[in-house]
């Protein structure tokens, strides 16, 4: 009886329950999570009866979020977090297995298991392969690169970043191509290779035109480049750059970013 927009405005408001829900039992920052669970429990099962699976894999998605989030409940992550990826599987939801295995990725890379978080994020890629969803291998591709950096095998990093970068030159996605691209850059900021990590974040200016977001993103690359000047005390060229990045935030009203950028240009004086 709704249009798919509309149904998809009222899933959405379903899931942001949740948080309201933590909200309204969050009395002087301390959550009463027996009834927030009691009232997720409830839910799981009044969403189950509907027969949606989607619907149910979603909210579990969701749940496993705010258990890791919220309630710092590892194993109740990776429980919930389990059984909605075992309802994605079923239905061969290619975007939302991979969203599930990088989330897992992030959690183990997080906590410092190489092992555990290295097996799925090859998971992620397997799958996405199998299911011939060429952003989760770029995505994926790109999180296994983050890995190998951490852990000082930067070959591999390197190799898996430009493999990544391979498939969304060709799949032209310009969202997932500005994350690798400043990925990148900000791997040779940390090998403190100026010349590379400008030539990247350059190239993420260049695509800003054709993103959704133009100046948010591109705010965020001149940030990135006045912060290599900056590392490398160029003072009137880190500050032209902060102030390009600052303008293009204050633009579209991103008061957070700008606040972020004010703090770069105090941190430059202080030098």
């Amino acid at each position: 009886q709704h249009t798919e927009k509309q149904r998809q405005k009222l899933l959405d408001q379903e899931l942001n329950l949740l948080d309201l829900e933590i909200a309204y039992y969050t009395i002087n920052n301390i959550t009463d999570w027996n009834k927030v669970m009691a009232y997720t429990d409830t839910r799981v099962r009044s969403i189950e009866n509907t027969g949606d699976r989607k619907r149910t894999a979603e909210f579990l998605f969701q749940v496993a979020g705010i258990s890791l989030d919220g309630k710092k409940d590892s194993a109740m992550f990776r429980a919930t977090m389990q059984k909605s990826l075992a309802i994605f599987n079923d239905l061969k939801d290619s975007a939302r297995i991979v969203d599930g295995y990088n989330f897992l990725f992030s959690f183990y890379r997080s906590a410092g298991n190489f092992t555990e978080a290295f097996e799925y994020i090859q998971s992620a890629i397997s799958i996405s392969r199998k299911l011939n969803y060429s952003k989760g291998v770029a995505r994926s591709l790109a999180m296994q690169a983050d890995l190998y950096r951490d852990y000082g095998e930067y070959n591999q990093a390197l190799e898996n970043y430009q493999a990544a970068l391979d498939i969304l030159d060709k799949t032209k996605d310009t969202s997932e191509l500005f994350n690798v691209l400043a990925a990148v850059g900000g791997f040779y900021r940390t090998q403190h290779n100026t010349g590379k990590a400008l030539e990247y974040y350059n190239k993420v200016i260049e695509i800003c035109a054709s993103y959704r977001n133009p100046d948010h993103n591109a705010g965020s690359a001149y940030k990135w480049i006045g912060m290599i000047y900056s590392d490398n005390n160029d003072y009137s060229k880190a500050l032209l750059n902060f102030e390009k990045s600052l303008h293009l935030f204050d633009s579209s009203g991103n008061i957070y970013e700008s606040a972020r950028v004010l703090n770069e240009i105090g941190s430059l004086y202080n030098k």
